[in-house]
């Protein structure tokens, strides 16, 4: 490879959202690093997921990428972003058309002084502050728990959309229950009878996929919860993951951002996921 040959970084993504095209990866990594390119192959990885790669103009941009986004929930999936082979030094895999790269640097000047005092400002509310709590009393419906009397409940393995979660149950020939969604990482399995949960469970049909399968009780609780948040007010240039981190750290661990937070059309408000302690 010729010294005069431009050079860039490539850095490897994997389990990127199906519903996002190489220009919605493009816009959601750029905003953090120049992106000289995106390339999403058709083929997928042995788990099924989608992958792809970055080519970002600097090894500083492809250090940045991967410090904020590995590990990162986008659109419900759990992204890994790692630099690719071979130290992920390689040239331009497009030519240059009227010697323009194809995508301009665009040259950010930010004054670091206003964002910490603008964090400050978001941080000023926190736990110490009172908020207005009211409770109301449940009504318990007989009709649900003459079902729940027959239901099970599990923990996710590892993150699964439930549609995709079904799609794999079905594969391996399991059947004579529904699955349903209760909260974060925790399904409500429901047969039609004790015995056939019983059989289940025992079994260890469904360890490839579930952990802790347990029967329904109303003594159950969840060990956590998600709830979606909309803040308004953060500032323009305080627009980032790492502040959207900052305020989900007041009441839990960020899950994910909403993708119209990440590529936003508007500055109004931001909207992430926050898993918080149920007890709390």
């Amino acid at each position: 490879m010729s010294e005069g040959r431009k050079q860039c970084w490539t850095v490897f993504v994997l389990n990127i959202p199906w519903n996002l095209h190489w220009k919605g990866v493009w816009r959601v990594f750029d905003r953090h690093g120049v992106v000289i390119d995106v390339f999403i192959p058709k083929k997928v990885a042995a788990d099924g997921s989608r992958f792809g790669f970055l080519r970002m103009q600097s090894k500083e941009d492809a250090d940045r990428v991967i410090e904020r986004f590995d590990g990162f929930w986008l659109y419900g999936y759990k992204v890994r972003v790692m630099m690719a082979a071979r130290g992920g030094q390689q040239s331009f895999w497009r030519k240059k058309r009227g010697g323009s790269s194809s995508h301009q640097s665009i040259q950010r000047s930010t004054d670091q002084n206003q964002i910490h005092k603008s964090n400050e400002r978001i941080h000023s509310v926190g736990s110490d502050d009172k908020v207005n709590c009211r409770r109301a009393r449940g009504v318990i419906d007989e009709e649900k728990m003459e079902i729940l009397r027959f239901c099970a409940v599990g923990f996710y393995r590892k993150p699964y959309l439930l549609l995709d979660l079904a799609r794999e149950f079905r594969s391996a020939c399991l059947e004579g229950f529904t699955v349903m969604r209760m909260a974060g990482s925790v399904v409500l399995l429901m047969f039609a009878d004790a015995e056939k949960r019983r059989s289940v469970i025992e079994n260890g049909c469904l360890d490839p996929w579930l952990e802790n399968l347990m029967d329904w009780s109303p003594e159950f609780r969840l060990p956590n919860r998600r709830v979606w948040l909309s803040v308004w007010g953060v500032p323009i240039h305080a627009w980032s993951t790492e502040t959207f981190k900052n305020i989900a750290g007041l009441w839990g661990e960020l899950v994910q951002v909403d993708v119209e937070t990440l590529v936003p059309s508007t500055f109004e408000r931001c909207r992430f996921q926050v898993e918080t302690d149920w007890n709390q």
